[in-house]
């Protein structure tokens, strides 16, 4: 058995790029952006659990669960409602039973929640954890 991570990450991202209202610049894993001074922009990470392999042999099927994070960052002194308005978008569409089909892999999404606001980077950043369990 081997893990699908970078299908399970492609599906995931491709499943935001579509996404009606996200901002224009997205921070994808080890890439560099330069976001504009005045607009929010999203920073992702992706941190997967440890696998389980539930059944024994050649047709087992493999489970990969972890969370994908989506930062909505925006400017200090903003105040909250952009930041919250964008995780409340994210959330919404990766709201708890989506499946997402992608690049001969499913994923459905178990939980989306945010977590508190802090200033990190020169950046109000409010963080979306969307718990993720994919299956091949």
């Amino acid at each position: 058995m081997t893990t699908e991570y970078s299908k399970i990450q492609s599906a995931l991202n491709h499943h935001l790029s579509t996404m009606v209202g996200k901002p224009d610049v997205v921070a994808y894993e080890n890439l560099t952006v330069s976001p504009p001074e005045s607009e929010l922009y999203l920073i992702l990470r992706f941190k997967p659990d440890e696998p389980d392999y539930p059944d024994v042999g050649i047709s087992a099927k493999a489970f990969e669960s972890g969370i994908f994070q989506c930062v909505s960052a925006a400017l200090p002194g903003s105040g909250w409602g952009l930041a919250y308005n964008q995780a409340d978008n994210i959330m919404e569409r990766f709201k708890q039973g989506v499946v997402i089909n992608h690049n001969d892999i499913n994923v459905r999404i178990l939980l989306s929640y945010p977590g508190p606001g802090i200033i990190q980077d020169g950046r109000y950043q409010v963080p979306v954890n969307i718990r993720y369990f994919g299956y091949y």
